[in-house]
């Protein structure tokens, strides 16, 4: 079910992302939104009717209503826009030509923008820390991630030796979805609560303290923890054939250098929540009616 906001007449301005930008863009434009677009991927210009803007500062000219994606920005503070022929960056310059009293909803800010929040009249809101938004849609991230250790992987999920660091929201949906794919999987986590419930949902776990030892047999490594784990010393553990997926926002859980000089198979899976771009997008659309309400554009 999708919830209804009235933006009859409201321009919303779409700005990078993936496929689940462009079911965005589609469900702006059902509740009346004049809809524009920057960075998007090329299906974006169906739901559009017309080529994306031409620039962001055109796509942000007098727009209500911005919307980013929840992926974390990269270190140089561009949005992910993996379609996109060039980066996608924000100034304060662009942000200005904004309606007065306008939403700007992001996964996590850039510093950009909370610097032009302090000086211009529009609103910031982020939903990367919405709990029931981000359970929402972790299924679909877990789906994601099985995907890419099947594409990379020389062995199937089914019976294999997998290991899994960190267990919050998505590592929960993961260790979940392997289990019931009849992998044999070892949680790494910090909490002793959360150590307790993978164990409750048949996996093993252990503390960080045993990670260098539990890696040594492992076919797949999934890390979802947002720290960096997998330094030089730690990756010297991982065997020729394990695939290694880093699922954590940037600047990642691997040191990507070490793991290139020591040969191991790693893969930076970002957007995984792209996989099912209709089904997250709508799920993201939840946490975009509610924070466009508190900003006072109501139902």
């Amino acid at each position: 079910m999708v919830m209804s906001l009235d933006l009859s007449g409201l321009k919303a301005t779409v700005l990078g992302g993936d496929e689940r930008e462009t079911e965005t863009l589609r469900l702006l434009q059902q509740q009346g939104a004049v809809v524009d677009a920057y960075g998007c991927p090329p299906s974006a210009e169906k739901v559009l009717g017309r080529p994306q803007a031409n620039s962001v500062r055109a796509a942000l000219d007098g727009a209500a209503i911005v919307i980013c994606p929840i992926p974390y920005p990269a270190a140089d503070g561009s949005l992910y826009a993996p379609q996109s022929k060039e980066k996608v960056y924000l100034s304060v310059d662009d942000l200005s030509t904004l309606a007065p009293g306008a939403v700007l909803i992001t996964g996590v800010a850039t510093d950009v923008m909370r610097t032009a929040e302090t000086t211009l009249d529009f609103q910031l809101r982020e939903y990367e820390h919405d709990n029931d938004l981000m359970i929402l849609r972790a299924s679909a991230i877990a789906e994601g991630a099985a995907a890419v250790a099947i594409q990379h992987s020389p062995v199937t999920i089914h019976r294999s030796s997998i290991v899994l660091t960190g267990f919050g929201r998505t590592g929960v949906a993961l260790g979940s979805l392997l289990v019931a794919m009849h992998a044999r999987v070892t949680v790494i986590a910090r909490n002793p609560v959360a150590r307790a419930i993978a164990y409750q949902m048949g996996m093993e776990s252990y503390s960080f303290e045993h990670l260098n030892d539990v890696i040594k047999n492992a076919d797949m490594i999934f890390n979802t923890a947002p720290a960096l784990l997998f330094t030089r010393q730690v990756l010297a553990h991982i065997p020729e054939d394990t695939v290694l997926i880093d699922m954590s926002a940037p600047p990642g859980g691997v040191d990507r250098d070490a793991a290139s000089d020591l040969g191991v198979h790693f893969v930076w899976a970002r957007g995984l929540g792209g996989v099912a771009p209709r089904t997250v997008a709508q799920s993201q659309w939840i946490g975009i009616t509610r924070l466009l309400q508190a900003a006072g554009i109501q139902a």
